[in-house]
């Protein structure tokens, strides 16, 4: 497959219920209303987010599964579903390194270090302080991290 041009980034988080799909769902709206056209997608077999990014975008969102898919697969209907879009916006699943068993393998973050998609972190913030600046050095200094060169951008959600 020939390389193209494709802005993109994907939304991620530590972990389940850190507010993942309603930051994306309101960064698809906002994208929207500026008149971009959006790609959206899912990263594994989750079919419930989908529908609140489909319903936002008033078009399809694409779960991309490593597992199912494999990896070239994956890249090619990232590109296929975005290729008429100004920028295509990714949610991560669970935490961000969790994938099969104890690996990352399949993980949000080997979603998008296989798409080189560079990634907003969201943390929720709620009932902590500076243990937020722990939490965010471990992230971003973690061996797998420095594996896989990307933008980190971290929000958090208070």
């Amino acid at each position: 497959m020939s390389e193209m041009f494709l802005p993109r980034f994907m939304i991620a988080a530590p972990n389940s219920g850190s507010g993942k799909t309603t930051v994306v769902c309101a960064l698809l709206k906002a994208l929207l209303d500026q008149e971009y056209k959006v790609a959206a997608f899912k990263s594994g077999p989750d079919y419930i987010d989908p529908m609140f990014h489909s319903r936002v975008i008033g078009a399809k969102s694409r779960n991309l599964d490593l597992f199912m898919l494999g990896r070239e697969t994956t890249k090619y209907l990232l590109a296929k579903n975005a290729c008429d879009c100004d920028i295509a916006v990714l949610e991560g699943a669970m935490g961000f390194y969790d994938g099969m068993g104890k690996t990352e393998q399949c993980s949000a973050y080997d979603l998008a270090r296989v798409t080189k998609t560079p990634v907003i972190l969201v943390i929720n913030g709620k009932g902590a302080a500076l243990s937020l600046a722990a939490l965010i050095k471990v992230l971003k200094n973690s061996d797998l991290t420095r594996m896989y060169e990307a933008q980190y951008l971290i929000m958090s959600l208070l």
